[in-house]
């Protein structure tokens, strides 16, 4: 009898030690962790206009939309809220890591997960016979502050063996003497011996998004009326009028971006105002140095910039003021000289696209939406091979 009642305890042990495993591997397949711990997206991206900093984002689509291009783009982001493939902290043996980072240029608005800048520039290389691994760490207006954060942080972390910064003039919404160091954070990793299920109700009560595998929620880059990140909330009336109808239409659903409206003559001042980067420069290429990898710069232009051929569109988001100055001129091009001389007294290896997208656009080929101030597929695809060029030259030279 005892021995029978010893044999009936083990299997009901055993049953339920099987039942414990299984249930373990059901979890850790459904809701794969990152390896680190904390790092994230939301971490240095800018605040809305709530002012309020949002929960770490997991495995979601961010919805970029331009309904008046009629254009959308689903962005799926990986465990860390970055929009690419899920990353391994190790890189592969003969592979060469390249991080790309910069704001909504890099991240992709209105361009599928194969037509980025970084994806364009991956294609490339390879067919140059580079064995490469590109990373975006693209967030959308996103500038010299949140430039500075990531790298102090993703370099120590991914290890890459090169940086590639992408200025553009979003990264002067913010001035050198406004940017604060501080040394990197160190990510804690998840201890693969804590049961799935507690990690997951832990995070539950932190009210954190749940790494699923799948990408099952959305949320958009720009919110309808009248949700508070909306910067029309609340003035909507009075903006209306300074933009054509189908324009304020768009802006009170959410699918078109709040933002430009009146931006032209602000983007003038800023792009004809010095401002002179030449220490931030000299601290992020230690940082990068530091971790036996390269740093280069980019410089991407606004369309502006480049023609004319966008203002009789930019006019219908800016009926206040419908006089557009001239961004092609010299003076527009202070900064990016100014970004260029310090490069080059600081040794970093350094690109201006805006001759490569002049060219395409002088021919008759347009390589930005209409409306949008965003890439269309040909124009991520043409900056990522000139990438790829300026990186083959770059390592040539070593």
């Amino acid at each position: 009898m005892a021995s029978g009642n010893a044999r009936r305890a083990a299997g009901a042990l055993g049953y339920l030690l099987c039942l414990c495993l299984l249930q373990e591997a059901f979890f850790r397949w459904c809701f794969p962790l990152p390896e680190l711990k904390d790092f994230n997206r939301v971490h240095y991206m800018p605040l809305g206009v709530s002012d309020q900093r949002p929960l770490p984002v997991r495995n979601i689509r961010l919805i970029y939309e331009s309904s008046p291009d009629q254009a959308r783009s689903e962005h799926h982001l990986n465990y860390y809220g970055f929009r690419d493939r899920n990353w391994a902290s190790e890189k592969e043996k003969g592979i060469s890591r390249v991080f790309f980072v910069g704001s909504s240029y890099v991240e992709g608005a209105l361009a599928n997960e194969q037509q980025t800048l970084p994806a364009a520039f991956e294609r490339a290389a390879r067919a140059r016979g580079e064995r490469v691994e590109a990373m975006n760490f693209g967030i959308n207006a996103a500038n010299w502050t949140h430039y500075d954060e990531v790298i102090t942080d993703a370099v120590p972390a991914f290890r890459p063996d090169v940086v590639v910064l992408i200025i553009s003039p979003v990264a002067y919404l913010v001035r050198q003497e406004e940017i604060t160091h501080r040394p990197p954070v160190v990510f804690a990793r998840y201890s693969p011996y804590v049961p799935r299920l507690a990690v997951l109700v832990q995070m539950l009560i932190r009210g954190e998004m749940l790494p699923l595998r799948w990408h099952v929620r959305s949320t958009r880059v720009y919110h309808a009326v009248p949700d508070p990140n909306n910067p029309w909330t609340g003035n909507e009336s009075e903006l209306a009028r300074e933009v054509e109808p189908f324009i304020a239409a768009a802006v009170l659903k959410g699918t078109f971006n709040p933002y430009r409206s009146g931006f032209q003559d602000y983007l003038g001042d800023i792009l004809k105002t010095p401002a002179d980067f030449t220490e931030e420069l000299r601290y992020l290429n230690d940082i990068v140095a530091a971790r036996n990898a390269t740093l280069l710069v980019a410089h991407i232009p606004d369309r502006s910039q480049v023609t004319r051929y966008y203002a009789n569109y930019e006019k219908s988001y800016n009926l206040q003021k419908p006089d557009l100055p001239d961004l092609t001129k010299e003076m527009y091009q202070t900064n990016t000289r100014l970004l260029e001389n310090s490069c080059g007294r600081l040794g970093i290896p350094f690109i201006d696209l805006l001759p490569a997208i002049k060219r395409e656009e002088t021919a008759g080929r347009h390589l930005y939406w209409n409306y949008d101030d965003h890439f269309r597929p040909e124009g991520y695809e043409l900056l990522g091979t000139e990438l790829a060029r300026f990186y083959d030259r770059e390592r040539n030279k070593k």
